[in-house]
Formats: C-alpha cells, structure tokens, sequence
C-alpha cells in the first residue's frame, strides 16, 4: 500500500502541472474532469482487487485481515483529499464545480461502515465479554449475502439497510458499554487516560457514549490543557533571558511538543466542546513560538 499511496502522490503532481500548461478552455476542463475519473476508478478497483486477494467470498470483509480494509480506505481518502485540494486551490481559475463519481463515493462509504462496524463489534466483544449478547450485532449475519466490492450485488440502498439494523442493534449494548468505559477510564492515570480513550475512541463517538462520560471526557480535556500550558510555561521562561541558541531551542521545543498534543486531542475530544478552546490555546503557542524563532534568526 505504501507504494500506491507513492503512485498517488506521482499522479496528484502531474495533475497540478497538467493544468498549469494547458489553456483553461471548456474541453480542457472536460479532460480534467475525465482525468480525475480515471484515477478514481483505477483507485476503486485496486481496492477491490486487494480485498478479493484475501478473501473472494461475502463474508471475508468480516473476517479477513481487517488493516487491509482499513489501507484500503485511507487510499481513498487520500484521493479525495488530493481531489479537493486540485478544484478547490491548486487549480487556478478553475471553475468547473465539485468533482463527484458516485460509485466512488459509495465504495469508499461502504469501506468506512465496514471498518467502523468491525471496530465497534471488535471493541464491544473485548469491553464486554459475554458472547451471548454479540449474536445480533454480528456482520456476518446482518450482511449475509452482501457483496463489499460488488455493487451489482448489492446494491447501496440494501447495503445501507443493514448498517441501520446493526445500529439498531448496537444501540442495545450502549448502556452496559458506557458502564464499562466509565470504570476503566476512572481507573487509569493521565497518560493511561488518553490511550484507553483512543483505543476504544470508535464506541467513545457514539452519541449516547460520549454524553454519558461527560466527566471522564473533562479529566482527558483538562489533560491537554495541562500539557499545552506546561510547554507554554517552558517556553515563556526560557525565551526572554539566555543565549540565543537558547531562545531558539525553547521555540522550536513549544513546537515539537505541542503539534503532536493537538493531534492527539483531535482524535479524542474532537466530538467535545473541549476540543475548541485546547486547538485555540495550541494554536496560539505554536504561533507565539514561531514568530518568536522569526525574530531571532
């Protein structure tokens, strides 16, 4: 997989410079649209083939190696991305609207419920531990006789109906989820805190999860924010006496250790209302940090 994101990153650059050299016509917009469908397709059907390499029946995708599934969707997403950035900036003048390929879309749609769906089993099977009550929430069941990869198959509407009745069904687990989550999250310190939290950060999404673990949700916030001002601190006394080697160091630290706390706050709190006020207090470190290293060099 490293090697199509590779080829991606080959094709996203020559688009770029593709439009840089061409006269922006009507018919050079349809070529470039008909380019992006291209890579879309050919994106598509190498997922396909690297899900049908592990298991060519319907209920491989609910049992084969889940981190191929997993690739495969952040292959897509990483043309998406690509997509986006091409119509909405890196295409000067371009005015031909949103690119969109439906059967794309719905691929990719159907990657992501398929990870997420197995997550949330995976996760309530390891919280939970009682075999008795995974029964309905079971993919191989609730899918039986659904193609991932094929659409002729299955088509989007039916495959859609059954995500609906595995959240119905889930739904049913929630309270004892949340029971159980309240009890490890209140028996682990900081650090602990945040890597529980993002291992089982799929069930923690759940509406009726994260509502409930409202005081767990702030111990993780008032976390980062302890960590964030910690950096800060560092920072402030070390920028405004010392060498300049010093100053410099203590900058470019602030931002070192403050960059990867925002991700991680992202991927946790980024459901809260907490994740507002810790991305302000990050951002303004890491502005304050870099001006900081402008004005010394």
């Amino acid at each position: 997989f490293y090697e199509s994101i590779e080829v991606l990153r080959v094709v996203h650059a020559k688009l770029v410079e593709f439009w840089k050299t061409q006269t922006h016509t009507e018919k050079t917009k349809v070529n470039a649209m008909s380019l992006l469908g291209i890579v879309s397709g050919d994106c598509k059907e190498y997922c396909k083939e690297q899900i049908l390499l592990e298991s060519s029946d319907l209920v491989g995708p609910w049992r084969m190696n889940k981190t191929v599934i997993e690739k495969c969707y952040a292959l897509c997403r990483t043309w998406r991305n690509y997509v986006h950035k091409l119509t909405h900036s890196e295409w000067e003048d371009w005015d031909g609207g949103s690119f969109h390929d439906e059967s794309f879309d719905n691929f990719v749609e159907r990657l992501k419920q398929t990870v997420r769906i197995r997550t949330l089993v995976d996760n309530a099977s390891s919280l939970l531990q009682r075999p008795d009550v995974m029964v309905d929430v079971t993919p191989e069941y609730l899918f039986e006789g659904m193609s991932l990869t094929d659409s002729k198959t299955t088509s989007m509407e039916s495959w859609m109906s059954s995500v609906k009745k595995f959240e119905t069904n889930y739904a049913m687990l929630d309270s004892s989820l949340i029971g159980k989550m309240r009890g490890i999250l209140q028996n682990h310190n900081d650090d602990d805190l945040v890597r529980v939290a993002k291992e089982y950060i799929t069930v923690i999404r759940r509406d009726a999860v994260h509502n409930a673990l409202e005081e767990e949700m702030n111990a993780i916030a008032q976390y980062f924010k302890a960590r964030i001002q910690r950096a800060v601190s560092h920072f402030d006394a070390k920028k405004s006496g010392g060498a300049l080697t010093e100053g410099m160091r203590a900058a470019r630290t602030v931002q070192v250790d403050v960059a990867p706390l925002l991700e991680e706050a992202k991927a946790v709190l980024y459901h809260t209302p907490h994740i507002g006020i810790i991305e302000e207090a990050g951002s303004r470190a890491m502005v304050d940090a870099i001006t900081h290293e402008k004005q010394l060099m």
